[in-house]
């Protein structure tokens, strides 16, 4: 079936919102003919048939063109059209504003009474879309617009009652509103404390609605909330649906034209901006290739701001370590629960919070503690943290206690004083025991928000902290515990020597790799030859002591250094 042709009305018979030529105004009857209504009814029904037939779009090189959508910019359509939930991982520059903003102006115009709300990181780039959305609109046929009643920079408002509007993400940005398709845009690039404030306290109650059509679109930046939403999407976890589009997606893009972009933004930007690859921070404390590999778990349970992520097990040993804030919301107190039976040692449990008051935070320390088989405490006492400790210690009485004096660890008035401040000496320590610890296996972190604190844990000015504004306050209770671990006590308390685990291993690893000596045989039976073997340091030794006895002796020496 050919498509009919469509005349619009006559620009002298159209009566225009507030004067302005091709918009309709409200309260405008027109008499349809047989071809338009139904023309209306099918493009209600396809919104690609739609887009392709009566959209246009401004292109950087031809001008106002029809909106022609490639293949994969049907898909981002059609999936955002056939499901309540999705995901849009893209390069940067494939058309994905266009794509949202398009399906926006269908959505409006073909249902009635529908609140439309585009949310973004900023508020001048909502407010682009919005506009992209307005071009759009107004070259749309006079005949097919429904009356306008409002138009402005940063809201649409339709005859039929629907309405669009654009605001930047935060958790007051939509509440209440009754909102039936909502996109957030460049959700990657949204603040740490938004992200979490607008999931926390919007999106629950938005999520539940029956119809609602909730977007999620971004090029990735880091480890955030739109890493986890995008990842559980395609792990079949969050009843999102993802889609991904990659450089290679866009007709006319080649290796040649790839290869211009790489040499310009470097391997690092190239795999975030054209391949949609998930990037942490550059010069971060873990290599992003462990970062990466990183599994976080879905908490077993949440309240409190407490995530457990495995049950206490009768019988094995925890440890706790604390970071301290004023509790005013400009950084957490928080402390991460620690399984350190065997290795590789495990984070079973994580509690992060802005606003808790110093004085109340001892006691949910306890309450966590106990449960966790009376674990062993280890309190940051730098600014608040001293306090905090005192009235774990004094007031509410709780024994396990690590104490600290330098370097000499100890349980409740062995000896030092309750806690561990930390020096540029503890937290140097602390970061290369992490390190180590992380990068040979033996811890396993499986939080979600302490996985994204380390893809920003970066060098600044001869030490590690959080990247602008990024929060670190998980990142140190690691570190400390990185600092814990390779302490004496640790090793005798846990009767874990994780060094020795690690030179045991290394040790393993050279003795297959070396070539065997042979015996040589010089004509004299009354020769005692000693075979002499060279170790990776290069130490001759005598054939008759073990080689994993002068190992073991190394590794001694080193603990006694």
């Amino acid at each position: 079936m050919n498509t009919p042709i469509i005349k619009d009305v006559p620009k002298g018979q159209q009566k225009c919102y507030k004067n302005r030529a091709g918009l309709k105004g409200a309260g405008v009857q027109l008499s349809f003919t047989e071809d338009q209504v139904n023309e209306y009814i099918k493009c209600s029904q396809n919104p690609i048939y739609f887009i392709r037939t009566y959209l246009k779009i401004v292109h950087i090189d031809h001008g106002l063109v029809p909106f022609n959508l490639y293949g994969y910019q049907e898909k981002f359509i059609n999936t955002m059209h056939e499901n309540s939930k999705t995901v849009l991982n893209t390069a940067r520059q494939v058309g994905k504003t266009m794509c949202t903003a398009a399906y926006f102006i269908w959505y409006a115009v073909f249902h009635q009474n529908k609140d439309s709300a585009i949310l973004a990181n900023k508020g001048g780039t909502s407010y682009e879309i919005m506009n992209k959305i307005q071009t759009m609109y107004s070259h749309i046929p006079y005949w097919l617009q429904p009356g306008l009643i409002e138009w402005n920079k940063s809201t649409m408002v339709l005859e039929n009652g629907s309405r669009v509007f654009c605001e930047t993400t935060s958790a007051n940005s939509i509440r209440g509103y009754s909102i039936s398709l909502l996109l957030l845009d460049e959700f990657a690039f949204v603040p740490t404390n938004n992200a979490e404030m607008f999931f926390t306290s919007v999106y629950p109650t938005l999520s539940s609605g029956k119809n609602t059509k909730i977007i999620i679109a971004s090029t990735p930046c880091g480890l955030n909330h739109f890493y986890k939403t995008y990842t559980e999407a395609c792990e079949g976890r969050n009843g999102f649906v993802p889609v991904s589009v990659k450089w290679d997606s866009v007709p006319g893009r080649d290796d040649k034209w790839a290869a211009d972009q790489r040499r310009v933004l470097g391997d690092a930007k190239f795999l975030q901006e054209h391949e949609a690859d998930f990037q942490g921070s550059s010069n971060t404390l873990i290599s992003s290739y462990y970062i990466k590999n990183m599994v976080y778990l879905t908490p077993i349970h949440s309240a409190d701001n407490f995530d457990m992520l495995e049950a206490p097990i009768k019988d094995h040993l925890y440890m706790l370590t604390v970071d301290t804030s004023r509790g005013i919301g400009n950084d957490y107190s928080a402390f991460i629960v620690f399984d350190v039976t065997s290795t590789p040692y495990k984070t079973v449990g994580k509690y992060r919070c802005d606003h808790i008051a110093p004085l109340l935070f001892p006691s949910i320390i306890r309450e966590i503690a106990q449960k966790y088989n009376e674990a062993y405490v280890l309190v940051e006492t730098n600014d608040l943290g001293e306090q905090v400790v005192g009235i774990l210690h004094n007031d509410l009485e709780y024994e396990h206690i690590i104490y600290a004096d330098r370097d000499i660890i100890s349980e409740w008035g062995k000896c030092g004083t309750p806690g561990v401040r930390t020096t540029t000496k503890t937290k140097r320590v602390g970061c290369q025991s992490l390190k180590s610890l992380v990068e040979n296996s033996t811890i396993i972190i499986s939080d979600f928000e302490t996985i994204v604190e380390i893809s920003t844990f970066v060098m600044i000015r001869q030490s590690y902290q959080a990247d602008s504004e990024c929060f670190d306050d998980l990142c140190m209770c690691l570190v400390m515990f990185g600092w814990l671990a390779q302490t004496q006590w640790f090793r005798d308390f846990t009767n874990v020597d994780i060094r020795q685990k690690m030179y045991a291993a290394e040790a393993m690893r050279l003795e297959n790799s070396m070539v065997p000596f042979g015996f040589i045989e010089l004509g004299q039976s009354d020769y005692h030859y000693e075979e002499e073997i060279i170790t990776p340091d290069c130490v001759w030794i005598n054939a008759n002591e073990s080689y994993q006895g002068f190992i073991q002796g190394r590794i001694n020496d080193m603990n006694d250094f």
